[in-house]
Order: structure tokens, then sequence, then C-alpha cells
């Protein structure tokens, strides 16, 4: 389609597949798949041609895509992500994840641009990959134990402190539809994936390597990256960024107090400031901080990291403390206790848990104890009370083990509720049956759009970009959307366009390898798709331009929305959020009375599905739409299961 090809500069050029049935490891070239681009482009590709229609995401037969793209192991700005894409286990469509950390370089070092992985292992394994020779190796030494441990075992048996790692916990061992993969010890790909390697007995995957990247052009590289260093350097939200880390830049109502937090399973999004002053970024940075982290090529550096010298939880060094986890494990519960809240940070990356997923669950469990569906009698003695902080961190525990209430847990909130009944499903807060923690949905109405349409069943890191929050003028707005009402977050005019574009934009990062702190997604004066085009000329050699990138980044999403289509059914009643959004409002502070309005939220819908080029009645794609984009197999696909709009 776009005439694009391996040029061997950006691109290792190899793809490794892992048949765990057979035991079995091949290469192959990256060549044809080279028109999605890499990452999140391509795996999604292959998942979608090669995963059956019908098919458990337990079943051997699943495929597990990884990939970094392009950019990655080389030193353009933010070039760190690795995306994983599987079929979702809570929302049974597609699930794709980005994960930062030093992965996805150290893979191209190691000679391979993609993984995919298919079977069940007879034993639990795990797979080393060492300048361009794999092995899978007998992991069964490191069943039960935690990511932790497992890196630090694997490091020992392969005698190098510096291969990457990336694992699963006992929460993906056992199949909770809230695992994760976790990368260098504090980095996550979310939405199950953790669980799909549990079940084919893959226990970590290592890679180390000493493979330079080659670069087209390496003094046009060099003079760009510094020319987007310097935007960063300029870019105020990247300052905040910086500074703060999204800990302090949206968490907890962010620097100025004003952000919108999700409270007690989302009941409102006011957090008094007398609860949430124990919770702020600049309490752990007085207290624990000891320096900060960043994955590979970052110049924001926005990760902190903290020690916990004693008291209850130490000693204790971790990694982390992001927005989402202090939403989901401070605000969401009702819990002030910070040094708990670290303790569950650490929790969650040894145990291999997804805090969004595992937050909604949380959440959910807590609500439905405080209205007397869940017992103490059901919890074996724990009382999931709003505040209770022990409670929260042993059932976390449970639920990675599947101990009593955890096994119900474990199911994902859609499915709990579901299993437990009794009205609970009312209060279940989840996006295509994938639970969600988030914040600011009832205030800014662009990102709660971007929420709820996302392909991987929720999540604001697909087409929810900050575009409200930039403080555009209207005459600002006016000059990049074409409209100067999408900068306000009250108004739903325009907003469905502005989230088409992002998730299109957004699959196009995900595709490079380019973590979002750098882009558009946070600042419009960072790094879009020009500046993403020239990086592609310097970098592979490839000569490209905005509306090329665009184009593909359309393609990406057509593939993800129509493999939701085929494998889960979902249609425009799927893109809709839980009833609580539009029935209760916030209760105080600068948004006080915001909530979502079903008609107006329907017609911002059908801007979003005319953006796409979509049918408003169904949301399935047209022919038109799969024509233009050159996607012939993905409509014989779609017209087979007659889920394609004529016309």
């Amino acid at each position: 389609m776009t005439g694009w090809r391996n040029t061997n500069c950006g691109w290792v050029g190899k793809l490794l597949r892992v048949n765990l049935d057979t035991m079995s490891i091949s290469a192959e070239p990256i060549d044809p798949y080279i028109e999605f681009i890499g990452g999140r482009g391509i795996s999604d590709w292959i998942v979608m041609e090669e995963c059956e229609r019908g098919s458990d995401p337990f079943a051997p037969g699943s495929i597990v895509a990884i990939g970094a793209g392009p950019l990655v192991g080389t030193l353009a700005p933010g070039a760190s992500r690795t995306n994983v894409t599987a079929k979702n286990i809570a929302t049974g469509g597609i699930a794709t994840a980005s994960v930062g950390g030093h992965f996805g370089a150290e893979m191209k070092f190691a000679g391979f641009d993609q993984l995919v992985i298919k079977g069940k292992a007879p034993h639990p394994v795990y797979l080393a990959i060492h300048n361009g020779e794999a092995v899978l190796r007998d992991a069964r030494p490191l069943w039960g134990k935690t990511t932790w441990e497992a890196e630090d075992a694997i490091r020992r048996e392969l005698g190098d402190e510096r291969f990457r790692i990336a694992s699963i916990g006992p929460a993906g061992e056992n199949r909770c539809s809230q695992a994760a993969i976790i990368v260098d010890r504090g980095r996550a790909a979310g939405w199950g994936a953790g669980a799909i390697l549990g079940s084919k007995n893959l226990k970590a995957i290592a890679v180390r390597g000493t493979q330079p990247i080659r670069l087209a052009d390496p003094q046009g590289f060099w003079k760009l990256t510094q020319s987007l260093l310097a935007r960063v350097e300029r870019s105020k939200a990247s300052g905040i960024l910086r500074r703060n880390g999204t800990h302090g830049s949206y968490g907890v109502g962010g620097p100025d107090g004003k952000v919108p937090q999700g409270v007690r399973n989302q009941q409102d999004e006011y957090w008094p400031a007398d609860k949430g002053q124990n919770l702020k970024e600049i309490v752990y940075r007085e207290k624990w901080e000891i320096g900060r982290t960043a994955c590979t090529a970052c110049p924001t550096s926005c990760t902190h990291m903290y020690y916990l010298p004693g008291g209850k939880y130490g000693p204790l060094t971790v990694e982390g403390m992001h927005t989402n986890t202090v939403r989901a494990l401070g605000s969401n519960l009702d819990v002030t206790d910070a040094e708990a809240v670290l303790k569950g940070q650490a929790l969650i990356n040894q145990l291999g848990l997804n805090v969004d997923s595992l937050g909604a669950v949380l959440a959910w469990a807590f609500e439905a104890y405080d209205k007397g569906l869940i017992t103490r009698a059901d919890t074996n003695g724990l009382e999931l009370t709003w505040g209770n902080a022990d409670a929260m961190l042993e059932l976390m525990r449970r639920i990675a083990h599947r101990e009593d209430i955890g096994d119900l847990l474990a199911h994902g909130v859609a499915e709990a509720a579901r299993k437990l009944g009794r009205g609970s499903e009312a209060f279940a807060i989840h996006a295509k049956g994938q639970g969600l923690n988030e914040q600011t949905v009832r205030s800014h109405k662009g990102w709660a759009l971007g929420i709820f349409t996302s392909t991987r069943g929720g999540g604001h890191l697909n087409g929810a970009a900050l575009v409200e929050r930039l403080g555009m003028s209207p005459e600002r707005a006016k000059a990049v959307f074409g409209n100067e009402a999408v900068a306000r977050p009250e108004s739903y005019e325009g907003k469905g366009a502005v989230t088409a574009w992002f998730e299109c934009f957004k699959s196009v990062v995900d595709s490079v390898g380019l973590c979002s702190y750098v882009t558009y997604w946070i600042d419009l004066e960072l790094i879009g798709l020009p500046q993403i085009a020239e990086l592609m000329e310097k970098v592979a050699g490839v000569e490209t331009d905005p509306e090329e990138l665009a184009r593909i980044g359309r393609r990406i999403q057509n593939v993800e929305k129509a493999f939701n289509t085929l494998h889960a059914g979902h249609a425009r009643e799927h893109d809709v959020p839980p009833q609580r959004f539009f029935e209760t409002e916030i209760s105080a502070g600068p948004y006080a009375g915001a909530r979502l309005d079903r008609k107006h939220y329907e017609g911002m819908l059908d801007d979003y599905y005319a953006a796409h080029g979509w049918d408003f009645a169904t949301s399935w794609q047209t022919a038109h739409c799969l024509d233009d984009l050159q996607l012939p197999s993905v409509k014989e696909k779609l017209a087979a299961a007659g889920r394609l709009i004529a016309g």
C-alpha cells in the first residue's frame, strides 16, 4: 500500500517466531509487514491475520505479538516503547499495551524487531535472546516467584546483569484478568497480557545484545534530535512533568489542586484537600525520594525512585507512583495512608498486576461491601471498608493468588459483577468489559469520549489527548483543529473529530516507538506527524509525509476496530459510558455539577463515527472506508461475518 521497504536502517529486519507447542524457534524477515511501520502496527496486523475467530485467549493457538518500532534503540527523544498485542481477556476484542523501560531497545540490539509467540510449553520456560541467538530455558524453579525475584534469578543464571527482562508474577501464572507483563521491575504492559503468557507457561523473556542500529543519515539525525530536544526543553507541559512526574502533574488534584479525581469507585470526582494532601507528590519527594529514573532516550525522567527505610512496610525501594496508582489505591478507595500506597505500588509490580483493571475491581468490591452485597463471611474476615489500607493490600495479594474472594475478583470487574449479581453490575465501572481507573470523565467531554471508544476497552492513552487541558486560546484551537470549542472541557462540539484524529496519531506514535509524553498528546509544541516524518527519513531512509503517516494510523485503527467487531461483536452500545457518569454529578470543586449528558454524548459519538467513516447506527465499518484504506482482507472477513456496511 505505502510502497515502504525495509532499508535495514532503523529496522533490524528480523521477526522471531516462538512455537511453545513444539518448543521451536525460527527467524524470518520483517519485510512483509513494513507497511504497518513496526511496534503496535505490525503486532496488530499479525494478531488480526493469525488469530482464529472464536478462539479463547488462553488457548494454545492464541497469538502474542511483541514489537519495537524503527525509532527504538536510537537517540530519538522518547524512543523507548515496546508494544504487546493479543486477544483481550476482558473484552474478547483487541488488547494493545505500550511499555517503556529498556526492553525494546535491547531486543533490537539483540537482533529482532518483533517477537511472535504461540502455543503452550509442556512446563514453565523462559526465552533468552542474545545477539541473534534464542533459546528456551527451564523456568520451573522460577514459577511462583515474584517478578523481582525472577529478574534477579535469570540474570544470575545467564551471568550478565545487563539482560533486560520482561516477566510475569503470580497474577500471570494464575491467569488473573488484571495480570501484566512487568519490564525492568517497574514498567507494565497491562490489559491481561501477563495472564496469556502465564497460560502459555512462559515466565519471562530476557534480551541482551550489542548489535548497532544503523541510521540512514547520522548527521541529519543528530541535528534533528538536537532540535527536538530543544522543543522538549521549551515545553511548559514537559517542564511540569519533569519536575513532578505524572503523580504531581495529574494526580491528587494536580499542581493547582483543580484536576478531578476518581473517588470511591467513581461515585464522585472531588476528593477534599484534607484527604488528598497526604498523598501529594511533594510529600513523597520530601520524605522518600532518592532519585529519578528514565526510559531509553528519555529527556524527561518522569519516574521517581523512592526508599522507605522502616516503619510498617520498610525497608522498601520502589520505582513508580504514577497518577494512576495514587488514584486506584488512594482516592478511589478513600485511602489516605501514603506509605500503604507506596507499598501497594511495589506489590503491583512484584505480583505482576495492571493498576487500572486492579483498581476497578478493588473499588467495586469495596462498594459491594459497603452496600452489604459482600460480607465478612465472603471475605474470610477481611473488612473492605472505605479507607482500609490493610484490607486493600491483602486483597491485592489474594487476587494474584486467587485465594477465597480473590478468585472471584481475578475475573475482572465486569465478570465478577456478573457472577455476584444482586444489582452489583450497576456500579461495575468498565468499558467493553475492561475495568477502568479514570478521572475527569464527567468534566472533560472529549477525554471521556476517547476513553470509551478506545479499541482496547477503555483507557485514556489512545484518543483521549490532553487538548482540553492545554489552555489554548480560541484562535489557537481554531487554527489547529478548525473549531475553537475543542479546547473547552465542558463543550461537546468538535470532540468527535479530535478524538478520531488522536487515535490515528497515537497509532503512529506507538508504531514508531515514541513515548506519548514527548508528542502532541501532551503539548502541541512537541513532536507531531511532521517531526515523525523527518525522523523516519533520517533514521530509516523512508521518505514520507504527515498525510501518509496519518493514513497508516487510520489503517491501524481500522484493523483494531475490525478485530473487535469480528471477535467480540462490539457495536455502538459498547462505546457508551456506564450509567453512573450520566446520573451523578461532581459534588464540589471547580467542576462542581459536571456530568455527562446522554443526548450530547450520543451526538459526539455520531461526529466521531463520521470522522472515521463508520456507520452511525452500528459503529461498524463501511466497504467504502476499507476500500479507501486498501484493507481488502479486513473487508472480506467482515463481509463473511455479516458485519460490513455496504456503501
